[in-house]
């Protein structure tokens, strides 16, 4: 087993024979993110609570994808692209509805008016 293979299945050992983000394995656990983060794993916890931070829960399991980490960490926001699109759909949505609104409002002071 090589030293980055090593490295991976120990989350104790990833941040120290790590040199490379492509040496990572494509999702990380708390503890693996923790370690390569220098922080706590209750900061991992609170950080995947949040929409900012590319955590997914699989299963019972919080993963943390290694490229949408490295995207976060350098201040890139091209790991929520997926997200983006459907928000924008519910935007789009939105302002149809509140298009509808006004017109509906512009009617009704026409109305009141006689306009």
């Amino acid at each position: 087993m090589n030293q980055a293979a090593k490295a991976i299945s120990d989350p104790k050992m990833i941040a120290k024979n790590i040199s490379n983000w492509d040496d990572l394995p494509l999702f990380l656990t708390v503890e693996q993110t923790a370690q390569l983060m220098q922080c706590g794993t209750a900061h991992i916890y609170n950080l995947a609570r949040t929409k900012d931070f590319p955590a997914r829960r699989m299963t019972k399991t919080i993963v943390v994808s290694r490229d949408g980490l490295r995207q976060w960490a350098e201040g890139d926001e091209k790991w929520k692209q997926s997200i983006t699109i459907w928000q924008w759909q519910n935007i789009l949505q939105q302002m149809q509805r509140m298009g509808e609104l006004l017109e509906r409002i512009e009617k009704s002071r026409n109305l009141y008016t006689g306009t």
